[in-house]
């Protein structure tokens, strides 16, 4: 995974910003949001705040200048891989859009002053067939700025975000047709929360906005930042002949409350899509200690799968290992169209399918008398202590049986700059106990506004065998609210 995408949603999350909720749920529903193509912008549960369930986290193309490729122009479905170019296409068929090659929002080209945007359509339908219209489209960031930087004991990358979106700064009144139904948009800046809201006009409840298959028509009026445009796109197949039983034998698993293993899921296959893939996903997670709400434990566990039209899918025995008792847990499949759309160096997101899916909720608190996993010895968690600006050191006790990696997350809110800010570490030796933030990654920290240190253990993966991928991975996250 492109660690410095991976960054960038449970960060919007955590903070409050602006991420768009596509399925129409709770954040504790089921363990976090479903995460996006893993070639751009991506989840991956690095922070967690007031309590929520963890972010499993927070997913081509159209050119703004004159030279414009043609709309929804894919190319044949099978033909030789070729290098991959920013054009928000997977030119080498690996699953992947604009891998290594796509700014961090997704767009071409680097940052301008006023920093990219990635905007998410989510019209992934619900198993009725229908969704709510305003949730169907949301400014997922605008990021200032990313960079690198290697300090004593870890590799870092510091992520810095607008802390709300220029008021003009919306894609204009968005018009999406489909065949059962044509919505129209309308953005709305709420200074109160910081962020766009798009409405119906007029308001609408759930509607079914297309059948699998179909062409969906999305046209914007444009704002300040990126201008106009309009695109087709077509939507995959709806993934038939999944049985809930299967669904269900993948959640008890994933829980540790039946059998595991081998486990199968089957649909009825389609031919190979190159606009289209399979996903299987599974993620929950569980509170496991609560000193405070403001000092505590989550586990977590997370497997997005990309697989094979095929029509099954074998998860070997003990794939999921113990599994996670009384977990919070979200189950679905889906064929799902991705499409990414670079405008310069900005770029729109556009996902459909409908899901397959089973939710269940599980325990909100941590088991009485439960012990920490591991300690943050340093801040206090008692009475964490810090000056803006000087070094910050963070000690831990010795780290739980696991596969790691340990990274530490740095998260706050600097009102002076008016941004978000996420400093992410991968520790080179989780076994040292320690590692000193340097001054500049202190700078920002007041009391008066959010500010959060994570520690994230890697306990167990297992992986999918190919021509399937994915992982399968557990995980447990100290967290630390610094201002109180």
């Amino acid at each position: 995974m492109n660690r410095t995408t991976a960054l960038l949603i449970p960060l919007l999350l955590a903070s409050g910003l602006w991420a768009c909720d596509e399925a129409g749920r709770s954040r504790t529903d089921a363990g976090g949001d479903t995460p996006a193509d893993r070639g751009g912008l991506d989840g991956a549960v690095d922070v967690e705040v007031d309590g929520d369930s963890p972010e499993p986290e927070p997913d081509p193309g159209i050119d703004a200048g004159p030279d414009a490729a043609p709309l929804d122009a894919g190319g044949p479905d099978f033909g030789p891989p070729m290098d991959e170019v920013c054009n928000g296409d997977d030119d080498d068929f690996d699953g992947l859009i604009d891998e290594e090659v796509a700014n961090i929002c997704g767009g071409c080209g680097g940052l301008p002053p006023e920093g990219c945007q990635a905007w998410r359509f989510s019209l992934l339908q619900d198993p009725d067939g229908t969704l709510l219209p305003f949730r169907t489209v949301g400014l997922q960031a605008q990021v200032q700025g990313s960079s690198e930087r290697q300090v004593e004991g870890a590799d870092c990358r510091v992520l810095r975000l607008a802390e709300a979106p220029d008021p003009d700064g919306h894609l204009g009144i968005v018009n999406i047709d489909g065949s059962q139904a044509m919505l129209n948009l309308v953005p709305t800046f709420d200074a109160a929360r910081g962020g766009f809201s798009y409405d119906n006009s007029p308001e609408l409840g759930r509607v079914g906005l297309y059948m699998g298959g179909e062409v969906v028509d999305i046209r914007t009026g444009g704002g300040s930042q990126t201008g106009p445009f309009e695109l087709s796109v077509t939507t995959p197949p709806v993934l038939e002949g999944v049985a809930e039983a299967a669904l269900r034998d993948v959640l008890d698993a994933a829980r540790g409350e039946g059998d595991d293993g081998p486990l199968s899921v089957s649909w009825q296959a389609e031919r190979a899509q190159r606009r289209s893939r399979v996903r299987l996903f599974v993620g929950g997670s569980k509170p496991v200690y609560g000193a405070t709400r403001l000092y505590r434990a989550i586990e977590y566990y997370q497997l997005d799968a990309r697989l094979q039209d095929d029509g099954e899918v074998v998860l070997p025995p003990g794939f999921m290992g113990a599994g996670l008792p009384a977990s919070s847990i979200w189950v679905y499949a889906v064929r799902e169209g991705l499409r990414r759309l670079p405008v310069g160096p900005h770029a729109i997101e556009v996902v459909t399918g409908q899901r397959v899916e089973l939710r269940e909720s599980g325990a909100g608190e941590p088991p009485e008398g439960a012990e920490a996993p591991f300690q943050i010895l340093a801040p206090d968690p008692n009475a964490p202590a810090f000056v803006a600006g000087e070094p910050l050191e963070v000690m831990w006790s010795p780290l739980p049986e696991g596969t790691g990696p340990l990274e530490l997350v740095l998260s706050y809110r600097d009102p002076l700059a008016g941004e978000a800010v996420q400093i992410d570490c991968a520790v080179d030796d989780p076994a040292a106990g320690a590692l000193t933030l340097p001054p500049e990654f202190t700078a920002g920290l007041t009391l008066e506004a959010f500010a959060q240190l994570t520690l994230r253990w890697g306990l167990t993966e297992a992986e999918l065998a190919a021509p399937d991928s994915g992982v399968f991975s557990r995980a447990v996250s100290m967290i630390l609210r610094l201002d109180r």
